[in-house]
């Protein structure tokens, strides 16, 4: 049986495919960290799931990022599973649509805020609507770029879920694998380098919400829409 394939785009030493792997068990499972080799094309795995990262695939982005975009390609042509978070969504939308498909945003997002569907689809199926879940990243994805279509947004990003049409291929901004522990230490993160956003970190996680249970849900959604 072929692996599934987490490409690991984490820019942290220990990586993080460790919030995904046991998501994807019991089926078999690979990895390949940024930086490492890649292979040429997608033929021996069965899906693949893209982390999230600090890296940006529109601002200076590294040199891993153009064979990881490339076999993200392969296997979006091949009609293969794949599921990509944060980084890994807005790596998915360029994949298909092109470069311009991602943007800096006007502001960075980060928080928990309510996401509302805008059109149902099975990778959400029993998220309710609205949903809250985290979210920290710079750069998002460009709605209404052709090949993509947009499932749910939030206020600040209008692009909190895409499904590239006809293929079982989802993309999510948001960041439902995180433990709470990597949430808060996000949005102190933030809270520092955008001192301009007047972001109350204390504030913001005693509003927090825990989403724990909806990285499950993903998974199961996503694996259940394949069968």
């Amino acid at each position: 049986m072929k692996p599934y394939l987490v490409l690991d785009c984490y820019l942290d030493p220990d990586g993080g495919a460790h919030n995904f792997l046991p998501h994807v068990h019991p089926r078999p499972s690979a990895v390949i960290r940024r930086g490492q080799p890649t292979p040429a094309d997608a033929t021996g795995y069965a899906g693949l799931v893209i982390t999230g990262s600090a890296a940006s695939c529109v601002v200076d982005p590294p040199p891993w990022v153009e064979p990881f975009r490339d076999l993200v390609r392969d296997a979006s042509d091949r009609g293969l599973p794949i599921l990509g978070v944060c980084f890994g969504h807005q790596l998915l939308a360029q994949a298909v649509a092109g470069p311009g498909a991602v943007r800096r945003a006007a502001e960075p997002e980060v928080g928990w805020p309510a996401i509302r569907v805008h059109r149902a689809d099975p990778i959400l199926a029993g998220f309710g609507d609205p949903f809250r879940v985290f979210v920290s990243h710079e750069d998002e994805v460009v709605p209404d770029v052709p090949g993509i279509q947009v499932l749910a947004s939030s206020p600040g990003c209008a692009v909190q879920v895409l499904r590239i049409p006809g293929r079982p291929q989802w993309g999510v901004q948001f960041h439902s694998e995180m433990t709470f522990a990597e949430q808060v230490s996000l949005v102190r993160y933030r809270a520092e380098r955008h001192p301009e956003l007047g972001l109350d970190p204390d504030a913001m996680i005693a509003g927090a919400v825990d989403a724990s249970g909806l990285v499950d849900r993903l998974f199961a959604n996503f694996f259940r829409a394949l069968e």
